[in-house]
Order: C-alpha cells, then structure tokens, then sequence
C-alpha cells in the first residue's frame, strides 16, 4: 500500500524507522523488536541503507519481510550518492521484484574517502533529481526527508526549503522531518513551507533520547538544537544512560503530546532498532492517542484547519 494513502485517510498514523543490524542473529532480533511494537499499530516501517552501497540488499531484503512476514506496510531508504543512473535503476528493479511499494528518496552522504562522482558515468546529486527518476520509471509511493532547522552543511533554512520544493515538485507525496527537540522548530518549518506552496504532508521525526553521548552526536549530525531545559538536565544526569533514557522517554512523550493536540497527520520515531522507549511512549500517550483508539475514529479533533494537509481537522 502507498504511504500517501494512510496519511489521506487515517487520523494518525505512527511509523519507525530501523536500520540493518550487521549479523543475522542481529537481523533476528530486529524482526522480534518489529513484532513488538507491531501491538502498537504502526502503519509502515522505514529502513535505512548505507551510504557506500554495501547494505543495499539488505535494506531492501529487510523491508520486503516487514511486508510480506510481519504484515507491516515498509518504506526502503534510496540514496543516489556516488552511485550510476543504471545503479539505481537495478536497485529500484529489485526493490519491485521483492513487492516493495515506497521509497524514500536521500541525497546521502559520500562515503568516507570517496566522491560524488564516477568516472564516465552519469551520476545523480540531489534528491530532487533521485525522486524524479524514481517517478519516471515506477509507480512507487515516494518520501523524502525534511529539514526544520536546516541541514548541518547547509544551515541556510530557506535554502532548505526551496530545496525541499524541488523534492516535491518532482513528485515526492510526503515528507518525514529530521529529528527535533523544539517543537516550535517544526511549526515554523510547516508555516514557511505552506507559505512557499508546499502541500504534502509533514511528519515530525522524534528521536526518543537513549544516552547524554547518543543524542549529542545524533544533534551534530543532523543540525539540531537542543533546548537550554534539556541540555542541563542531560549535564546533570552525565552518563548514567537509565536515567537518561527515562529522561528521553519522558521528554519525547511531551513532544508526542503537543504534537498531536496540534494535529499533526503522524509521528515518525527514530526507534534505533529498540523497542522499550517506543513502547513506553505510547503507553504514556494514552487510549486517546494509540492507533486503536484513533482508527476511523471521527470525534477526536485538532486545533489547525481542515484544509492543512499536515495539521489538520478531522
């Protein structure tokens, strides 16, 4: 099933993003994690691959059991990166032939020691240009990542965003943020791309903290910001990670919550192949909130109007 479709017809719909352990035995209990929070009712699963291409098949084999094993709907990551024209389009032959239907389109990052580029032939550089390929040649249901507080090599957030508008113009149907740890970071980032003429649904990514050292790397990496309330609390709890990690469990459950008073269509967790602190936010969210609950489910209202596509009345 296409993504788009939950987002145009759900009141909500929660996704987690995992990515390729290294062993099978590793692989193993990613499938035991998945099937954990499948009681949750998540409505896709998003899988990341490498940047140098060497866990390509495997993303891909990844996300066709999530589909066709777990009975969860799953999103392959695609970057064009230092990769071919034909290299791409062989990844998105065998994303088809394993019963995949949506990509998410990255421009990634150059493997470490290497270019963007390979001699004699033609590459691709931004995901704008990824996403149009993908729609030239398939019919598959097209992502692509958002920016609220810009990229961490290209903080210029209008740029971004216009970057962002490329990426829709060619034919991406949603959007899923990077990570956030100010939600007013991710309201202006919908109001600035509404205003540019972006109409496709936004979803907020949330990384559910699990170590003081974790979430400071993933911050430098991604761009974002971390609240002066939060960082002195990470200062004082140093690195005893079980508090951190309850910590993270309750900072994100408060983030979930504005959120979805807000309206928001969805909440994509970063889930860093666990379960724990995903399972504990959606018991803190409570019956109103859970898939359940929400599930053709009329009366539960929002705060934004009915014709926003991201915050939206139902």
């Amino acid at each position: 099933m296409k993504i788009r479709e939950f987002y145009a017809r759900l009141p909500l719909t929660y996704s987690f993003e995992v990515f390729p352990p290294k062993t099978d035995d590793e692989i193993r209990k990613l499938y035991d994690t998945i099937a954990e929070l499948k009681a949750w009712g998540p409505r896709f699963v998003s899988v990341t691959s490498r940047p140098d291409r060497s866990q390509r098949d495997k993303t891909f084999q990844i996300a066709a059991h999530v589909k066709h094993n777990l009975g969860i709907e799953s999103m392959a990551h695609l970057t064009c990166v230092a990769a071919t024209e034909d290299q791409i389009c062989q990844d998105l032959d065998l994303a088809r032939v394993l019963g995949l239907e949506n990509i998410l389109a990255l421009s990634g990052d150059p493997p470490k020691g290497s270019t963007q580029s390979v001699a004699g032939e033609r590459t691709l550089r931004y995901a704008s240009q990824l996403v149009a390929l993908i729609k030239q040649r398939s019919d598959f249901g097209i992502g692509v990542a958002g920016h609220p507080e810009g990229h961490s090599e290209c903080p210029d957030k209008d740029k971004v965003l216009r970057d962002l508008q490329r990426k829709v113009d060619a034919g991406a149907e949603f959007v899923i943020t990077q990570l956030f740890f100010d939600n007013d970071h991710f309201y202006d980032f919908v109001e600035r791309a509404q205003r540019l003429g972006i109409h496709v649904p936004i979803i907020p990514g949330i990384l559910p903290i699990l170590s003081t050292a974790q979430v400071k790397r993933f911050a430098a990496l991604s761009g974002a910001t971390l609240p002066p309330s939060l960082e002195r609390d990470l200062k004082r709890l140093g690195n005893d990670d079980a508090e951190v990690q309850k910590l993270g469990i309750d900072y994100a459950t408060q983030q979930c919550l504005d959120l979805l008073e807000q309206g928001v269509l969805g909440i994509h967790f970063y889930s860093l192949n666990r379960s724990a602190s995903v399972k504990a936010i959606f018991k803190n969210l409570g019956p109103r909130w859970t898939i359940a609950q929400l599930t053709d489910n009329p009366s539960v209202s929002r705060s934004r109007g009915p014709d926003d596509p991201t915050l939206r009345d139902l």
